[in-house]
């Protein structure tokens, strides 16, 4: 077909950029790395509170539960708000003016910000629930925290995925 746009041929192309590929690994870095540290500090609590379980819910765990609320709903706004102002900035003439890796690379860029901002939230509330769980012992912190550490690890991008997210992201902005 020969007015594919140039969405279409990256979608249609099956071997991303070795720049791409680079881009995807540091970020599966950086949230392994996020993953890794909660997961250690939670483990480090766990046993300076000796396994102990059977504390009962207290104003730091309330609050802690509070936040964890919180940041959850954030990670999923705050990325997207993030690239979007990311991406305004450029505009959209100079976006599609720019050849298909480029404009692969400047849309990785603004996702990549995102990303880490949003896995570094859920890290937030694992560390605050950490230690509410180490000074009150109330199993909630820990479940908490364990569950935001699963939750960073989904996170991990794939650079098919990553691929996939960034060829629809191009394919919106051209259609505004």
């Amino acid at each position: 077909m020969s007015d594919q746009s140039p969405q279409n041929e990256l979608a249609a192309d099956e071997r991303p950029s070795p720049d791409f590929v680079q881009a995807v690994l540091g970020m599966q870095i950086i949230t392994g790395a996020l993953a890794f540290g909660a997961a250690c500090l939670t483990g480090v609590m766990l046993f300076l509170a000796k396994g102990d379980l059977g504390g009962q819910p207290e104003i730091l765990s309330i609050i802690g539960f509070a936040m964890a609320a919180a940041h959850f709903v954030a990670h999923t706004i705050v990325p997207k708000f993030v690239m979007a102002k990311q991406l305004e900035s450029i505009g959209k003439a100079e976006l599609q003016s720019m050849a298909v890796e480029d404009q692969q690379m400047t849309v990785m860029t603004s996702m990549r910000s995102g990303h880490i901002i949003g896995s570094a939230l859920l890290e937030g509330a694992v560390f605050f629930n950490a230690i509410a769980y180490m000074i009150e012992k109330w199993v909630g912190s820990l479940a908490i925290a364990g569950v935001f550490i699963v939750l960073i690890l989904l996170r991990m991008p794939t650079v098919f995925g990553t691929q996939n997210k960034i060829t629809d992201r191009l394919r919106e902005i051209e259609m505004s």
